[in-house]
C-alpha cells in the first residue's frame, strides 16, 4: 500500500503577490485511500474515516510551520470517509485553514493557525497522577469497549497500554505500535499519538454516554509527539484539557477547551452532522483496582 505519510502530508506553496488578491489555493491535495493503514485501522460503524486529529499535521505542514506553534478555534464539522476516490483537500488562507473533499466540496474541519513564542514546556508528574486515579482499564479492555461501541481500531491505532482514572482525571500510558513509532521522527504531529490522547478522554465520559469531540479552543505544540509516554486528561470548566507527555513528564502537546457532544447510537450509520470525526464510547465504572 502507498505510504500514508506521503499521501497525507501537504507541501508548502510559495506566497502569492497580493495584487490582485488571489483566490485561496490548497497547499496540496492529500489522499488516504482505503488500502492505507489509516483507513483499514480506523473504522466507525464499518466505515473507514480520516482521524479528526490528522488535520493538525496537515495544517502545520501546509503552512510551513514547526513547533512551537498554536492551532485555535478548531471545529470538526463532519466525518471524512476514506472511500472510493474521495480526496482530502486542505486549504490555508492566511491564518485560517479548512479541510474539504474538493474545490467546491463540503468543509469537514476548520481552524486558525497562530504564532507561538518559544517557552519552556510544562511537566506532569505521572506517579502523582496515577496515585489520584484508582480506576484502571487495560489496553484489551479499552479497545473491546471501543469495538462494542462500533469503533474499530486496528493494530496501528491501539496505542494505549492502559488508562488509570478518577472522578475528573485520567492518565493513559502511551506506547505506539513499532511501525507507527518508526514514523514519528518524520511526523512530529503523528495522528496515532494524538488520537490516542483523545481516546483516553473516554475514561471520563461514562456518565454522559457515548461522546464525540466537536470543538477545541486551542492546541499548543511544544515539540514532536512521543512514541512512548502519557496522555493526561483533566475535566475542567472549559470541558477537557489533555496533555500528551514524554516518559519524563515533558509536555509535547496540550489540548485546551476540548468540547464534547452526544454521539450517535453504536448501531446507527455514521452521521454527516457535527462532531463525527473522533469517537469515544460509553464506559461503565468497574471499581477501583485491588
Amino acid at each position: 500500500a502507498p505510504d500514508p505519510a506521503s499521501r497525507l502530508t501537504p507541501e508548502p506553496t510559495p506566497r502569492s503577490v497580493p495584487e490582485p488578491a488571489p483566490e485561496p489555493s490548497p497547499a496540496r491535495d492529500g489522499a488516504a485511500g482505503p488500502d492505507d493503514w489509516m483507513a483499514t485501522d480506523h473504522l466507525v460503524g464499518g466505515t473507514p474515516l480520516l482521524p479528526g486529529v490528522a488535520v493538525f499535521e496537515l495544517a502545520l505542514r501546509a503552512a510551513g510551520r514547526t513547533a512551537p506553534a498554536r492551532i485555535r478555534q478548531v471545529r470538526w464539522l463532519r466525518a471524512f470517509e476514506l472511500t472510493g476516490s474521495r480526496t482530502p483537500r486542505l486549504v490555508v488562507d492566511g491564518e485560517r485553514f479548512t479541510l474539504s473533499d474538493g474545490p467546491d466540496g463540503v468543509v469537514h474541519a476548520s481552524g486558525t493557525l497562530a504564532a507561538a513564542a518559544p517557552e519552556i514546556p510544562e511537566r506532569i508528574d505521572p506517579t502523582a497522577i496515577g496515585a489520584r486515579c484508582p480506576g484502571r482499564r487495560s489496553g484489551p479492555d479499552l479497545y473491546a469497549a471501543f469495538a462494542g461501541a462500533g469503533i474499530e481500531y486496528g493494530p496501528s491505532f491501539r496505542a494505549l497500554d492502559e488508562v488509570r482514572h478518577g472522578a475528573d482525571e485520567a492518565l493513559g500510558v502511551l506506547n505506539l505500535p513499532p511501525a507507527r513509532a518508526a514514523e514519528v521522527p518524520g511526523r512530529p504531529l503523528h495522528p496515532v499519538a494524538l488520537d490516542a490522547a483523545l481516546q483516553a478522554v473516554a475514561a471520563l465520559s461514562a456518565e454522559t454516554g457515548s461522546q464525540v469531540p466537536f470543538a477545541l479552543r486551542e492546541l499548543e505544540i511544544h515539540g514532536p509527539v512521543p512514541s512512548t509516554g502519557y496522555a493526561h486528561v483533566v475535566r475542567d470548566e472549559d470541558g477537557f484539557t489533555v496533555r500528551l507527555a514524554h516518559r519524563d513528564g515533558r509536555v509535547a502537546v496540550r489540548f485546551t477547551g476540548l468540547a464534547l457532544r452526544p454521539s450517535r447510537p453504536a448501531a446507527a450509520p455514521v452521521p454527516d452532522g457535527a462532531g463525527a470525526l473522533v469517537h469515544l464510547p460509553e464506559w461503565h465504572e468497574a471499581g477501583p483496582v485491588e
